[in-house]
């Protein structure tokens, strides 16, 4: 991984992370569009102050460096995945087929570019760091990353709430005044 064997290992750990970031991610935005907002809440919150909490301890406590870093994503979204998926139990079903799957790929194939850019953003960041100042580096920048993750819940909140909000009200009929103001 990344052109060196000492990677390695960590690779394997993120790339095992990967599924459960999905997962959590999935089960948060289903429960912000069904309106489910203390699980969407505990969710989206819980899941950084989780990994956040996790990946301290792995780095300073049990002094593991940067395989804490990486530990602490599998075992935070890890959990907050499977509670994800517990709390979306009720809207999880088999398709029946897949008749609609061209028209909803050409409308998300844009999101989803969007959305793996977004990701790979923090990755390419952590190999310039890894590569350029260091391992015991990147483990430092992973865990000041999320403290500015913290940072930005306010305006990601408003950001997040702002769709489901017009689609509630959008057949009311001071709708047009309320997204004015």
């Amino acid at each position: 991984a990344y052109g060196m064997e000492e990677y390695a290992d960590f690779f394997r750990v993120m790339v095992l992370s990967f599924p459960f970031v999905v997962l959590v991610r999935f089960s948060s935005n289903l429960l912000q569009w069904t309106f489910d907002r203390s699980k969407f809440i505990l969710i989206s919150i819980g899941s950084a102050a989780g990994v956040i909490t996790v990946t301290l301890f792995y780095v300073l406590k049990l002094e593991l460096g940067m395989k804490g870093y990486f530990y602490g994503q599998l075992t935070g979204f890890g959990f907050f995945s499977l509670l994800g998926l517990w709390f979306c139990r009720g809207y999880i079903t088999v398709p029946r087929g897949f008749d609609h799957g061209a028209k909803m790929l050409s409308y998300g194939g844009p999101y989803m570019v969007t959305a793996v850019a977004t990701c790979l953003i923090p990755a390419v960041d952590r190999i310039m760091v890894a590569n350029y100042v260091g391992l015991d580096a990147n483990g430092l920048y992973a865990i000041g990353y999320r403290y500015a993750f913290m940072l930005m819940l306010p305006i990601q909140a408003i950001m997040t709430a702002w769709v489901p909000f017009t689609l509630a009200i959008y057949k009311e009929p001071n709708a047009e005044e309320t997204y004015n103001r």
